[in-house]
Parts: structure tokens; sequence; C-alpha cells
């Protein structure tokens, strides 16, 4: 598969639990399947979730306090002092650190790589740390956090109709609060349809240079919008925009059987490689190729009127439908109609009493 879920976004150790979501792998939002993202009503359930995440949410509040030079600043200063007293990152059994960092240089050092605080001034976790090892490690937690709250955990809030949007996560990683009965969704055990979702996206990125979906640079979902529009992603927005996005008629074919909700999309990856596609002189290729020429030409000579003037309505009265009502004798003939351009002149012939064709 493009993505062992089976693996290494499972959670086997807590509860025997065994499901995909597990946040100590880099997952990515914008590869995620609608059946990934959860619509969670304001009030109890949101509170839920956020006690659940809240070691989480804190150490990314806290870590927004700097500015991202600070963060900066602060990270290349605790490097070059580990680097300076040669001190692992990994503490091994009672490793003591050397008399500079025992002493409290390693403090002033942090303090002079601020501008406008000093170390005491930073977050009580923080400026009540004992050593330089002890502040590397709560700082690496608090980078960590960070970045997994922004880009995956965050709910994203649609105040107007009071609910929120996350994703099907939940924290797997040593010492992680592991009571996921405070989480108001189902989690979602190993399926290979999530992998043909993801297969569908990288084809459509390949196909198109964009995603389906409003990301930014490093593939978070972008604002209450995109994770509603993953929410509520069906059969005909899939359609529209593929039809919009993709040009490559295979990939539009192949695509549309790929990113849909998790019932009607295909069972496996192997299903999806014996497409078209990937076999383009195939006769099925050659099949869908013309089947898609045809919608084309169709869609190029179809002209749609989305609003009639009384004038235009008056020429069409008496150009087409007036002489159609006459020659069916019916009242049910309605516009557009469609008429039958004839090779020939018709004249009536009064012996005959019918018309008849001449050259």
């Amino acid at each position: 598969f493009l993505s062992d879920f089976g693996s290494s976004l499972c959670l086997k150790s807590i509860d025997r639990l065994n499901n995909i979501g597990g946040c100590s792998t880099n997952i990515c939002p914008s590869l995620m399947p609608p059946e990934m993202v959860a619509k969670i009503p304001m009030g109890t359930s949101l509170s839920d979730f956020s006690e659940y995440w809240n070691h989480v949410s804190r150490d990314a509040a806290t870590m927004c306090a700097f500015s991202p030079h600070e963060r900066q600043d602060i990270s290349e200063c605790i490097e070059t002092l580990l680097q300076t007293s040669r001190i692992p990152r990994i503490s091994i059994g009672n490793f003591d650190e050397d008399k500079e960092t025992a002493s409290g240089a390693w403090k002033e050092s942090i303090s002079s790589s601020l501008d406008t605080l000093d170390f005491d001034d930073l977050p009580r976790e923080l400026s009540e740390c004992s050593s330089v090892l002890n502040f590397f490690h709560v700082w690496q937690r608090m980078q960590s956090n960070l970045i997994l709250w922004e880009r995956v955990v965050r709910p994203r809030v649609d105040e107007e109709n009071e609910v929120a949007f996350a994703l099907k996560v939940f924290d797997d990683r040593p010492n992680a609060p592991h009571d996921i009965s405070l989480l108001p969704f189902d989690l979602l055990v190993p399926s290979v349809k999530v992998d043909v979702w993801m297969f569908g996206v990288f084809l459509y990125e390949l196909c198109s240079g964009g995603n389906p979906f409003h990301i930014g640079y490093q593939g978070d979902l972008r604002g209450a919008d995109a994770f509603e529009k993953l929410y509520n992603w069906d059969e005909t927005s899939a359609a529209r925009n593929i039809e919009e996005n993709i040009h490559d008629p295979l990939a539009q074919d192949l695509l549309r059987r790929i990113l849909l909700p998790e019932s009607e999309r295909l069972s496996d990856i192997a299903s999806a490689l014996k497409h078209a596609f990937f076999n383009p002189k195939s006769v099925e290729a050659e099949r869908l190729l013309e089947k898609f020429d045809e919608r084309q030409m169709l869609r190029n000579e179809t002209v749609i009127m989305k609003k009639v003037s009384n004038r235009t309505r008056t020429l069409i009265y008496h150009s087409m439908e007036k002489h159609c009502r006459i020659g069916f004798t019916t009242d049910q003939v309605t516009i557009p109609t469609s008429l039958v351009v004839l090779p020939y002149d018709i004249k009536w012939n009064n012996l005959l009493n019918r018309p008849i064709a001449t050259s």
C-alpha cells in the first residue's frame, strides 16, 4: 500500500485498539479521505474534544507567545549549548552535565538570545527547568505539539452554524493521555479504501498540479470551509471538481471512481491499476476516449440561454414552436424543439392528397 496504516498509524498497545489516525506518525491532512473528518457540535462534545487534547493545545499556546524569530533563536541557542557541552540529547543514567551548565550559565545564554525577555520571564514550565538538557526536552516537546496542533489537531470552527470540524485522530505517543472516551467520534479501523483515496489524491495532483481542496504549503487544510467541503464530499462534487481541473479523459474517468465516499470508492489499489488510464492503447481506453469526444462535441454545440427576453421568446414562438404546433396538431410541443432538415423539398400533391418529395 501507499501508506501502511496497518502498522504506522494504528494504536495497538492501548486497550487493544486497532485504529488509524495515531499522531505519532506524520499525518498529512490534505491526503485524508472524507471518513476521517468529524463534525462536532459546539458545547459538550467540543469541550470533551478540547479536554482530550489539552496537553497539546496548552503547549501550542505557550509557543505562540514567542514570535517565530524568538523560537528560532532559542532553538539555535540550545543546539549550540548542547554541542559545546557535548551533552547527549538522551540522558543516560545519571549523566553529569559540565560545570558551565550546572552553574546556570546556560540560562544567561538563552536570555542573551532574546531581545525583550529574560530567562525568568519565560513561561513557568521553561523557567523552572534545572538544566539545559531538561530545557531541551521540554522545548522539543512544545515545538512538536505546536506543529501537531496547528497542522492536524486544532478544530476548525464554523461560528455561524455552531459546529467544528476536526480530523479523527488520537494521541498514541508514549506518556500521552489515552482516555479516548472523551473523543466525540468513533475512530476508524484500518481500511484499504483509505489507501485508495490517497492514491487518488496523488494522481489528482500529478494531473492537475494542485489538491482538490484549499491547502497550505505544508499540506494542511485551510479553514472550516475546506474541512466542510471534505466532510460533505459526494459523487456530484467529485464530478464537478474533476471535470474542471483534470484534462486527461482517462484520468477523469479513473478519479471519478476513486475520489468518492467510502461506500462508493474502488475497493483496492489493484482495481485502480486495472483501469484504462494505465493501458491507454487498450480497447477500453478507446471506448472511453470516444465517449469523451462525443460529450465534448455535444457540449461545444449546445447553447444555453439562461435568460430569454420577450422579443427572443416571440421569435422562437413564431419560427419553430408555432410550426410544430401546426404540423403535429398538439399543444404539448415546447421549446427547445428539434426539427429535422431534409435534403429535398416537400410539396403537397392534390391528386394524391399527401406531401411528396421533389428534387
